[in-house]
Formats: C-alpha cells, structure tokens, sequence
C-alpha cells in the first residue's frame, strides 16, 4: 500500500456514508482507509459496519478523546509512505487521491501537498470554489499559515515521515490542531507545493465543528494561544484575528451562505 487516508468520526451520522463512498470510489486504489470513532453517541458505528470493502481499518474508541488523540491514534497504526485525511462531512473529488500520489511521486523532494477546494451545502450543493496561493519555500509557508490559513487540513497529503519527525498532533489543542502542527513543521524546512485545482468538497452547516468551537470562545483562544507560540505574542496577529472572526460572524449573520470558518479565506462565488 502507498497510502492511508483517515477520517476521525463523532457524531458523523448524517453525512458519513457520503464522506466513505468518495473515497472507496476513488481511481487510485492501493490505499488502507483509516476509519476511527471517537466514541460517538450516534449510529456512526452501524453506517461504517455496513460497508465491506477490505481497505477499511476500523477502530472505535470510547470515550471520546478529541480529535488530535483520534488523529494521532489511527497515525500509530499507518505503516505506509504518504497520508491524507478527510473529516468525516467533506467529499473527495474524482481522482483526487490519484492526482496528488502521482505529484507526490513525480517529487519525491516534497514533504507536503495541498490543493483548491470548493464550497458544498448540507444537501452537497457545490457553491463556491477557494483558490489557495503557492508559497515558494517553508519561511512563507509559515507567515501563511500564522496570518492566513493558507488551505485547508483535508486537502493535504504528506509523507508519514513528517508527522512521525515533529510528533504527530498536539493533543492540547481542541481545535486548530492541524494549524499548530503545519506551524512546527513549516517553520523547520518542509518542502511543500500546492495543487491547482479542486481536489475535495469542504461541507458547510451548522454542525461543522469549527462552528460549534467558535460560538464557544474557543477557536479565539486557540489561536491567540498559537500567536502567542509562535509569533512572540504579537498584539497586532491577535487584533486582527479578533477583527476578522467578528466580520466572519457577521457575513454567516446576513448571508444565506455559509463558509469555512477560517477567516483568512477568499469566497469565490460560482456565477
């Protein structure tokens, strides 16, 4: 096998199936698909049970530890080269795992990889597409990443050589664990480069977790405490976060449209 993709799973009923389908139908077949259930209290179980196809790996653990832990846990038992993971309401686009392994392949200096993605509804209605900006070394990649976000955690595809270098997810964090790791990674020298073109459907709705993180005051902490880490706690990053989470809040407010929760993220309308 050349490859894992993991999907942590808690309370995923409701778009599960959907998220599991796209990456069994993918073109690119030698992969193991990582499923972990962080002790959800829905039929999340039952929907992963009742499909039988060998490439699935399933772990349950109870109770729920968060998603770093899952994260780190399914990466305890991934033996292959490269992973990807998907949260459990997204959608791998069609030949999404073939064209980032063979760009992986045709460079094997890179560590890392991430693409475009589009924006989809709860009734995976595709609405918008994100166009991510390339970086030409780690120093930009991680100014990217401390001030804008620069993709998204599902479009990734990196060598499990990476994670097991800087330590897997720090458990620590309730959210924005993934920015936390590509901070310590990319500022120590990782080989990255971005993929032109949409390679998953990222699903808005009200459950996205992000959102449910962010009413709670919880993502402003989380990333007051990565400024904090890793800019020298700079009052202007913390302002400015502030100032655009407050403008998210209010285009979610007067919007029927829903986006991802990173602030730094440009909406590009579907005419």
């Amino acid at each position: 096998m050349d490859l894992t993709v993991i999907t942590p799973v808690y309370k995923g009923e409701r778009f599960l199936r959907e998220t599991i389908n796209s990456v069994l139908s993918q073109s690119f077949k030698n992969f193991n698909y990582v499923i972990i259930n962080d002790g959800s209290p829905d039929n999340s179980e039952k929907i992963i049970s009742e499909t039988n196809d060998s490439r699935i790996f399933y772990i349950k653990q109870y109770p729920n530890q968060g998603k770093a832990n899952a994260l780190n846990t399914a990466l305890s038992m991934t033996k292959t080269p490269l992973v990807t993971f998907l949260d459990q309401d997204d959608v791998l686009c069609e030949k999404s795992l073939e064209k980032r392994v063979n760009l992986m392949k045709d460079n094997p200096d890179l560590d890392l990889i991430y693409g475009d993605y589009y924006f989809m509804d709860k009734d995976s209605k595709v609405y918008g597409i994100r166009k991510v900006m390339g970086y030409d070394n780690h120093e930009e990649l991680f100014k990217a990443t401390l001030t804008r976000g620069p993709f998204m955690f599902s479009t990734t595809m990196l060598k499990k050589s990476l994670i097991d270098k800087y330590g897997g997810f720090d458990e620590s964090y309730k959210v924005a664990e993934d920015l936390e790791f590509f901070l310590r990674a990319s500022r120590n020298g990782t080989k990255i480069m971005s993929v032109k073109e949409p390679v998953m459907n990222y699903r808005c709705h009200k459950n996205n977790f992000s959102k449910i993180f962010r009413k709670s005051g919880e993502t402003k902490k989380q990333l007051f405490r990565l400024v904090d880490k890793y800019a020298n706690g700079s009052i202007s990053l913390k302002a400015y976060h502030l100032v655009m989470e407050n403008l998210k809040l209010l285009f979610e407010q007067f919007s029927d449209k829903k986006i991802e929760y990173n602030p730094f993220n440009y909406l590009i309308q579907k005419r």
